[in-house]
């Protein structure tokens, strides 16, 4: 990904105040799936202003650009990310509640805060209504853009506003403007989520700890947690479960170098013996040709592809 001649972006990318900048920025070990090449450039914002000057930036100069949030649910090309990638930093990670005392209560959550740290934190507070993030990994941010959540429901039914920045400044949009859907969304394509606001409803304590913890005590059983994987590989089709389909096709155990269909769960690919991306992604083509052969379904990816996988499939 390195070349001779610096592109000017660069240095005006490391000139802006309270953005941490890093180059050729390994990607893997900031994913649950450990692979994936590095990033051409790594920027964390800590500000609003960082925020809208490395856009500014990446507008003017016509730089790609993704936004980072947890990791956890991405498959990085073994190429690597050309372009910045962006990630919100402390500045985008707090809670703020809105109002309480009421039937109901509204918390503003910056897009950075984890979602382990929001459901801790409403838990303790006696606050239902995020309790679909039981054991899913990740930022909000992430979690809005793939309407993230588990049997308990989506995070779409607690979420009223999103606050986006797209262009030169942000804006709050009502959830019900953005599309949300089964692990999608549609939000702006060019832009960047800033803040959410949640609706929460008074709930005991115990009632709370006990949904989450039942929540969390059936993923342990259904799911491998004990290797890397980027979660769900394929999302549900509306004709069955995708593990099931998978698991009927008979691909449950199949390897591609040291990727392979989990025995667990079969709609998880895990990262047994230092798999390259392209392991993985061979894997995918393979497992979803099959399922297509034996059941005639054609599974949708969940796992977001990050960075050009093309010329790696020719190799």
């Amino acid at each position: 990904m390195k070349s001779s001649a610096q592109p000017t972006w660069h240095q005006a990318l490391a000139n802006i105040a309270e953005a941490e900048v890093s180059f050729e920025l390994p990607l893997a070990p900031r994913t649950s799936f450990r692979m994936g090449g590095p990033a051409e450039a790594f920027a964390v914002v800590h500000s609003r202003a960082a925020l809208g000057a490395v856009l500014g930036l990446t507008r003017a100069e016509g730089v790609p650009l993704f936004v980072w949030g947890g990791g956890s649910n991405l498959l990085v090309a073994d190429q690597g990310v050309r372009g910045l990638v962006l990630k919100l930093g402390d500045g985008f990670d707090y809670l703020r509640p809105l109002t309480a005392g009421g039937a109901t209560a509204r918390w503003e959550i910056g897009a950075a805060c984890s979602a382990a740290r929001a459901l801790r934190q409403s838990t303790k507070e006696g606050l239902a209504g995020l309790e679909m993030l039981a054991g899913v990994p990740g930022t909000l941010g992430g979690a809005v853009k793939m309407n993230a959540g588990g049997r308990e429901g989506a995070l779409s039914t607690s979420l009223r506003r999103v606050e986006l920045w797209q262009g030169e400044a942000p804006r709050w949009a009502e959830a019900a403007e953005l599309g949300f859907a089964y692990r999608t969304s549609q939000l702006p394509p060019d832009s960047v989520v800033v803040a959410i606001e949640v609706e929460l409803v008074p709930t005991a304590v115990e009632t709370l700890r006990a949904r989450i913890e039942a929540a969390i005590q059936r993923r342990r059983a259904t799911q491998p947690l004990n290797a890397p994987s980027a979660g769900s590989v394929f999302k549900n089709p509306t004709q069955g479960h995708a593990g099931q389909l998978i698991e009927a096709a008979g691909c449950k155990g199949w390897r591609e170098g040291g990727a392979e269909v989990s025995p667990v769960h079969a709609n998880f690919i895990v990262n047994q013996n230092r798999a390259r991306a392209i392991d993985a992604w061979r894997l995918i083509e393979r497992v979803r040709a099959q399922v297509l052969q034996h059941s005639g379904i054609t599974l949708e990816l969940e796992v977001r592809l990050v960075g050009s996988f093309a010329q790696e499939v020719r190799s």
